[in-house]
């Protein structure tokens, strides 16, 4: 809850409610603006498929744990949407819909990586201060010497 000041003595407060969703979810939501562009007849049945199979392919990739080849998927997906907009089949709006859902999903997927690698950074320093005690605890100089 957030209380507001306007400077004069006058505040209000508010309740901001933040929804996070997770990378099939924002997918599906990606899927559904597909299907949207198809029934207002911005995109034919085979750029659907097209997108759609880019989509199939990232959440394909997710599942198998593959999250680079997962954002190779995403650029695959970004630049079909680009080339859509420079081709005059989507307009400026429509296109930047999806280019933006599929920014959030990068952004998500690339958060999701970085806080993987620490924590296999964190899991091979536990290994190591298992297996070598000293050494993972010795500084770098003090291993030098």
């Amino acid at each position: 809850m957030y209380t507001l000041s306007d400077g004069r003595g006058g505040t209000d407060t508010a309740t901001v409610t933040v929804t996070v969703l997770s990378p099939a979810e924002q997918i599906d939501a990606m899927e559904a603006s597909i299907q949207v562009l198809l029934d207002d007849g911005a995109i034919n049945s085979g750029q659907t498929r097209s997108l759609s199979v880019n989509l199939d392919q990232i959440q394909r990739r997710l599942d198998a744990g593959q999250t680079h080849v997962a954002l190779n998927q995403l650029n695959a997906f970004t630049n079909k949407v680009t080339h859509l907009i420079a081709e005059g089949v989507l307009t400026e709006e429509e296109g930047q819909l999806l280019l933006d859902a599929a920014e959030d999903l990068r952004t998500s997927l690339t958060v999701t990586e970085d806080e993987a690698a620490v924590d296999m950074a964190l899991a091979d320093d536990e290994l190591l201060a298992d297996v070598l005690p000293s050494a993972a605890s010795a500084s770098p100089a003090g291993r030098r010497r």
